[in-house]
């Protein structure tokens, strides 16, 4: 390839279309791979909550005795550990919930404060995980946009060079 007759016949337009093509190639490589594990994990993530600890949550509260309801709490609090929640608020008052459950007898009713207090930590627990998953779409998101932008720019630019030829 003969890049000197190649720089002669390129006008201005076209060698900055190149030059933007090449960049924004590099730009959204990178940024995807910055963005794109995070987004794949945190869908996974709160695909898994949802098949998982939204189900034992909802279990729990509706378990009419302990014994039902403390193997189902054991599985969210672990859940919780396990996707580093372990400072949260609601992992802790889970905690203290399955600490009182295993200290009752097992065909013992559920006491109401408990399930009051497992329907609140449920609503937090999935504004929590919501809020995370939308963090890390937006991101992959804003890199979508700006491959956008870059698009539109060589389009431009491949026009102009169409118009003035």
């Amino acid at each position: 390839m003969n890049i000197k007759a190649l720089a002669n016949n390129t006008s201005y337009p076209k060698a900055a279309a190149i030059v933007i093509a090449i960049a924004s190639t590099i730009t959204l490589g990178y940024g995807m791979k910055k963005h794109l594990p995070g987004a794949i994990d945190a869908v996974q993530e709160y695909q898994r909550y949802t098949q998982e600890c939204r189900v034992f949550l909802e279990r729990v509260g509706t378990a009419g005795t302990i014994g039902v309801a403390e193997p189902e709490l054991v599985k969210v609090v672990s859940f919780l550990k396990t996707n580093h929640l372990a400072q949260s608020f609601e992992y802790k008052d889970l905690q203290a919930n399955l600490a009182y459950l295993k200290s009752q007898p097992d065909n013992s009713l559920m006491p109401g404060a408990i399930k009051e207090s497992i329907s609140k930590n449920t609503v937090a627990i999935e504004e929590a995980q919501t809020k995370k998953l939308n963090q890390d779409l937006k991101s992959l998101f804003s890199l979508e946009i700006a491959g956008s932008v870059m698009a539109l720019a060589i389009a431009a630019l491949i026009i102009k060079e169409e118009n003035d030829n």
